[in-house]
Order: C-alpha cells, then sequence, then structure tokens
C-alpha cells in the first residue's frame, strides 16, 4: 500500500494465494483507501500467474514470499514473476537474507537471528528456508533477470533485491 501510495499513476493488482489477498484488501481498506479505485485484487496461485487475463507489468514485488520455498521452487516461482513483467520490467523482494555481518554493540546479531529464523522456516513449511544474498541472486539469474542488486534494509538482516527482466528475451 505504502508502495503504491507514492506511485500517484499507477494502476495496482494486488496477486497473492487467496487468503493472503483477503488481509492485503482490508489493510489497503483501512490504511490506503485513497487507492482503491486504481487497484485489483487478485488471488490465485503464485505460480501460475495467468498473464494472459492480467496483463503484464512494469513492476512487480515479492515481499517475504521466497524464503517459503526451497530454492528450485524460488527458480520457478521467478520465472513466473519474469513472465509476468514487460520486457525491462523490475522485479523487487523483499526477504531477511542470512549473511555474516556482525554489527558491534548492536542488539539485532545478524548472523544468529537469521539462522534462527531458516531454521523455523524449515520447522514449519514444506521446503522453506531463509537465503543468502549469493543464493537470491543465482536464483534471479536462472530464471533469466539480469542486473541483480541486493541493497541492505533497516532493520537488517531484511534486503531489497531488485532485478531486471532484458529488454529482449
Amino acid at each position: 500500500g505504502e508502495f503504491a501510495s507514492r506511485l500517484v499513476n499507477a494502476k495496482v493488482t494486488f496477486y497473492d494465494f487467496d487468503y493472503v489477498v483477503e488481509i492485503t484488501e482490508q489493510q489497503v481498506t483501512q490504511n490506503y483507501n485513497h487507492i482503491l479505485p486504481r487497484s485489483q485484487f487478485v488471488g490465485g496461485d503464485l505460480f501460475q500467474f495467468d498473464h494472459n487475463a492480467l496483463g503484464v507489468f512494469d513492476i512487480a514485488l515479492a515481499p517475504n514470499i521466497f524464503h517459503h520455498f526451497s530454492f528450485d521452487e524460488c527458480v520457478t516461482l521467478a520465472k513466473t514473476y519474469w513472465k509476468a513483467l514487460k520486457p525491462g520490467g523490475w522485479l523487487g523482494i523483499v526477504e531477511m537474507l542470512r549473511s555474516h555481518d556482525k554489527i558491534p554493540n548492536h542488539p539485532y546479531d545478524f548472523v544468529e537471528f537469521p539462522v534462527m529464523f531458516n531454521l523455523m522456516m524449515q520447522m514449519t513449511t514444506l521446503t522453506g528456508q531463509a537465503f543468502t544474498e549469493a543464493a537470491m541472486v543465482e536464483i534471479l539469474e536462472k530464471a533469466g533477470f539480469r542486473g541483480v542488486q541486493v541493497v541492505s534494509m533497516f532493520p537488517k538482516p531484511y534486503g531489497l533485491v531488485i532485478a531486471q527482466k532484458p529488454e529482449s528475451g
């Protein structure tokens, strides 16, 4: 909602699993109702996105999704996003990334917290895990994206992973 608020001329499609879209629509209605006239909420299977029915997009955002799946499933998911984007389109992924960074005198231990998150994902999902920056780059490159970059976010250990679909291909 916040991102869509700032792109005042953008049409926004919130696409996720059915139960997530229901929650998203409630949150947008409560907190960002000014974007409702240019928004659509579509539930479905993330791995079976129907770009023929919904069109293709300039930008797709995937916050906190990839950690629910295995490496190979994430490559398949990234290929689905690739198909949903126009040539030259961008994918933005927000994820908790495993790291080796230590920041002295900081309340978070950025090495241990993502490791614990990774363990939690392995215990509560069928194949989920927290990925390293290198693994996210590899996933996206295998799916056909180029120019993959990882931008650290606060609070770390979150990162914004951005990648572009080539103009041709």
